[in-house]
């Protein structure tokens, strides 16, 4: 698509854009009854030739100027859910969430080895691909030093097998922590965090080969920039 508008990323330059994004839906009867949405903001912000913090800046900045609450989603602001989430019971399935648990709760980097074929293909926010586990340690440790005592919830967790087809498993999840150490989002400021995420993933013979991992880091940026806000205001 073209950002032909002005906006909320800002006066529309007439760029091409694209971004991926991932909705986890609750369907019944062919109607979304619920729905999580994760944006990934960063790849708009590099389609526009800037990055996440400078477009989360730009954002925050006109929020304060025009009195308005710097908006991101925290589960505070969340409605009560009817939907009870499921973990699907598959042995694949299990382990890739395992791992999951072992990376992003436990900070154990040692078992991308044992997750990941060793050319995966990782699609991470900013539209970034990255191929291989030293690529994907240098992505998790950015994470992970940002934000050292993230704690990992794995919200939903299905799998999808077809014959002569990778297993395919989706997995909607989220990080909450505190913006305590130096990585991926700079100088720690103290900022507390929440991360929801969507991770999409094909495996074969119980390792990944392709990832697409979802995060708006846009979002992230303006809870911290929020947080600062707070504090010299305070």
């Amino acid at each position: 698509m073209r950002h032909t508008g002005d906006g909320i990323l800002g006066k529309a330059q007439g760029r091409m854009v694209r971004s991926r994004i991932i909705a986890d839906c609750w369907v019944r009867d062919q109607v979304v009854i619920e729905e999580w949405l994760v944006r990934d903001q960063a790849a708009f912000a590099r389609c526009l030739g800037t990055d996440a913090r400078s477009l989360a800046r730009g954002m925050t900045d006109r929020e304060l100027r025009q009195g308005q609450p710097i908006s991101f989603f925290v589960p505070a602001h969340d409605k009560p859910s009817r939907y009870k989430p499921t973990m699907q019971d598959d042995e694949t399935l299990d382990r890739y969430v395992h791992g999951m648990k072992r990376l992003w709760h436990d900070k154990e980097t040692a078992i991308i080895r044992d997750m990941y074929f060793h050319g995966a293909a990782f699609h991470a926010p900013g539209g970034d691909v990255r191929y291989g586990h030293g690529d994907i340690d240098t992505f998790a440790l950015g994470y992970l030093a940002s934000f050292p005592d993230a704690e990992l919830k794995i919200e939903t967790a299905r799998v999808n097998r077809e014959p002569e087809q990778p297993v395919r498993a989706a997995v909607r999840w989220s990080l909450t922590g505190t913006h305590s150490g130096f990585g991926h989002f700079g100088e720690p400021t103290g900022a507390p965090v929440y991360v929801m995420g969507m991770t999409h993933a094909n495996l074969t013979k119980g390792k990944v080969t392709t990832e697409y991992l979802v995060t708006d880091e846009v979002s992230i940026w303006k809870q911290i920039f929020a947080h600062v806000e707070s504090r010299a205001g305070a």
